[in-house]
């Protein structure tokens, strides 16, 4: 079978109540790699834990266990293959109408799969982009960084690179700094990052020294207010810290 027919039962593989050959086809592109199931049944999985984080739980009826001994002793112990499997046959019915209560629960939340389903694509998509990002962003300093690189203009003369810094927000897990070509600092000597607020004074964001080749890479975590921030900064300060900036900020990234 193809991957565009086996789509519709990942979710039932994922619970594993899938039924042959669907299941059996699944395992097989599993099995060799098939990256469309793979993903599928992998966001499936995804899909069926949310699903089951907000599922209430239900309780077998309690009278369940009494009504099969009822039915199994009501009849003539000749007969006793049948006696328990009416008796089976009649837990099967009432468990039958205890899953028609979760099917009415599961036709009540079935509406949202699809939604479920779009907002972690769209969440893994999110997090494969910050990645690809951060990546691209890492090779460029990289490159930057590298003591042969110099910038050739339009003149054909070379100067020094100055130093570069790129900044990523989050308002929920805070803000990442990644910086390149910092001068390497005398004894005593420290970088440090502030927030700074519009209309108010700057907020130290913690400290950090470059390696060697002047690459640094300091993350503040933790909730950030966005949009009331108007800029993010480097100055050089004592190695213990200042709760105010005491040089003038060699780098200043406006938000």
């Amino acid at each position: 079978m193809m991957c565009e027919e086996l789509k519709e039962m990942y979710e039932l593989y994922a619970m594993g109540v899938s039924g042959d050959p669907e299941r059996n086809e699944i395992a097989a592109h599993l099995a060799r790699g098939c990256d469309a199931c793979t993903h599928g049944v992998k966001l499936a999985l995804q899909t069926v834990s949310f699903l089951g984080s907000i599922a209430p739980m239900v309780d077998p009826p309690a009278r369940l266990r009494a009504r099969v001994l009822a039915i199994a002793a009501s009849q003539p112990k000749s007969n006793r293959f049948w006696n328990w499997q009416q008796a089976w046959m009649a837990a099967a019915a009432a468990l039958t109408l205890l899953s028609l209560g979760l099917w009415n629960q599961l036709i009540g939340i079935d509406r949202s799969l699809d939604e479920a389903r779009q907002q972690i694509l769209a969440m893994t998509e999110s997090q494969e982009k910050d990645r690809a990002t951060i990546q691209r962003a890492r090779g460029a300093l990289s490159f930057l960084n590298q003591p042969e690189t110099r910038l050739v203009t339009s003149s054909g003369s070379t100067i020094e690179l100055p130093p570069k810094a790129r900044v990523f927000v989050n308002r929920r897990s805070g803000v990442l700094l990644m910086a390149g070509n910092l001068p390497k600092l005398g004894p005593g000597k420290i970088y440090e990052m502030w927030l700074i607020p519009k209309g108010g004074a700057p907020v130290p964001a913690g400290l950090f020294q470059p390696d060697e080749t002047g690459t640094a890479m300091h993350i503040r975590p933790g909730e950030m207010d966005v949009a009331a921030t108007a800029a993010v900064a480097i100055s050089v300060e004592p190695e213990s810290g200042s709760t105010a900036p005491t040089t003038t900020p060699i780098l200043v990234m406006g938000l």
